[in-house]
């Protein structure tokens, strides 16, 4: 009776394992959200840092000169200007808030 029960088990988990296994996607399947390279795209999000705060830190995201990409750069402070503050010296992209994006 254990080994049917046993043998029953794994087949159940099998099959559960079969049902939920991922695929990795193909091409066709593949969504892209943000193209990295249009300048456009890269208008969708909004480059933030400590300096909001009155930290020192200092940030930039743009495309770049060949069109192949984008750079985020700046400087990273992590001294403590405002006497307010704690913790200083962050530097982050985000995407903008997006109403509605066509999935064309």
């Amino acid at each position: 009776m254990a080994k049917l029960v046993r043998s029953s088990l794994r087949s159940y988990v099998e099959g559960v394992k079969k049902a939920i296994a991922l695929k990795p996607l193909d091409d066709s399947e593949k969504l892209m959200l943000w193209d990295l390279r249009d300048e456009d795209c890269v208008n969708e999000w909004e480059c933030i840092s400590d300096e909001e705060k009155g930290g020192g830190s200092k940030a930039t995201f743009k495309s770049n000169k060949k069109g192949t990409g984008s750079v985020f750069e700046g400087v990273l402070n992590t001294s403590i200007k405002n006497t307010e503050l704690k913790y200083s010296g962050y530097c982050a992209i985000r995407s903008k808030p997006v109403k509605y994006r066509s999935l064309d």
